[in-house]
């Protein structure tokens, strides 16, 4: 009898995760998406709240890219040029963190038909995320640093436009981070 209560504490201790109180989230992060025979691999870091996100890539290029208020601003310096497009932001991390459930020994979000794996490392912090695309695309997405309800910058979700830059305004929501 006690076997099996240390077992349930340990299953309970290892899926003790909560993050219904998620502010907003940073981190460094490398990201692999798999499709078809080719793999790109992405990194950078990133800073999100409910209702925005900044990511900075630095690998393979340069590229910021900035969601909020229902639109995207993707900015590539090497181009000199920033491309504006609407989006629905509900599939936001902190939104997927949030919304992650315990189903068996899995933790997954599921937002608008999208599911999404989450992995914890050993202090109930999310270390990866791995889902399908739109594009069937398979993504991994391996964090580092990871703070959570941090203080964040509120000035990093506002784009300043550098001079000089073209601005497209694209009417397709496609676009992939």
């Amino acid at each position: 009898m006690r076997i099996l209560f240390y077992i349930f504490c340990i299953i309970n201790f290892t899926f003790s995760f909560d993050f219904s109180n998620l502010d907003n989230i940073k981190a460094d992060f490398k990201q692999i998406v798999k499709s078809d025979n080719q793999i790109i691999e992405y990194k950078g870091s990133f800073s999100a709240t409910r209702q925005n996100q900044y990511f900075q890539y630095d690998k393979p290029i340069k590229k910021q890219v900035l969601i909020n208020n229902g639109q995207t601003i993707v900015y590539e310096p090497n181009l000199n040029q920033a491309i504006l497009f609407s989006n629905n932001n509900e599939d936001g991390i902190v939104n997927v963190l949030k919304n992650a459930k315990q189903d068996g020994n899995k933790i997954i979000s599921n937002i608008n038909d999208n599911i999404f794996f989450i992995f914890l490392d050993s202090n109930d912090m999310p270390s990866k995320i791995e889902y399908t695309d739109k594009f069937d695309n398979n993504n991994e997405i391996i964090l580092n640093n990871v703070k959570i309800n941090t203080n964040i910058d509120e000035d990093i979700f506002v784009f300043k436009i550098p001079e000089g830059t073209d601005i497209i305004h694209s009417k397709s929501s496609t676009f992939k981070r």
